[in-house]
């Protein structure tokens, strides 16, 4: 027997529960669930039915673990890099003095790279960093595939460090990308 999404989402509570145990706030676990529900319907959509994650005609749960899980992962890169990049109203406060100066020219520096960029690629990045959108949202207003706003805001950021990450670091201190670590204080200790 296979299992629907509407069986997946009965359980919403245990997914919600899982995704912060992975790190993720209670709004980020929500967000997470519900992209979770849009790979599962991708999914459906291609294979059919959802077969491919039942396991002795229940849902696999290593597999919904690990969907959550990659999903903060990726959701806590994400946040670093962009904390990296242009977290400008942030560092706006921490900055005094002479590292004023140093910023303003960085953020110079960067936007005349942007400048030098394709007109598809500056625009899209701009709209990005100023509206707030996540990649979803921004997909849904734009009609440009997620994939497509993805890669180009990634490639976007590489070239950003590529011709900057240096200064980046010398202004604003080195950057640490740290790993997921669930709390331990979770009753789904079999997924440590």
């Amino acid at each position: 027997m296979c299992i629907t999404i509407e069986d997946i989402s009965k359980r919403n509570e245990e997914w919600l529960r899982i995704a912060v145990y992975c790190g993720a706030t209670q709004g980020e676990a929500k967000d997470i669930v519900q992209d979770m529900y849009l790979k599962l319907c991708e999914k459906q959509a291609e294979e059919g039915d959802l077969c491919s994650i039942t396991y002795e005609d229940k849902i696999n749960m290593v597999y919904m673990f690990s969907i959550l899980n990659n999903a903060v992962i990726s959701l806590r890169r994400k946040k670093t890099e962009d904390r990296f990049i242009l977290n400008y109203h942030d560092t706006q406060e921490e900055t005094e003095g002479i590292n004023e100066i140093k910023f303003n020219a960085l953020t110079e520096k960067i936007y005349k790279t942007l400048e030098e960029l394709h007109w598809y690629d500056r625009k899209l990045f701009m709209i990005y960093i100023n509206s707030g959108n996540s990649i979803r949202a921004l997909a849904s207003k734009t009609g440009i595939s997620r994939t497509s706003i993805n890669n180009t805001l990634q490639n976007v950021k590489q070239i950003i460090r590529d011709k900057h990450g240096e200064e980046v670091e010398q202004t604003h201190g080195k950057t640490e990308k740290k790993a997921c670590k669930p709390s331990k204080k979770s009753r789904f200790r079999g997924y440590d």
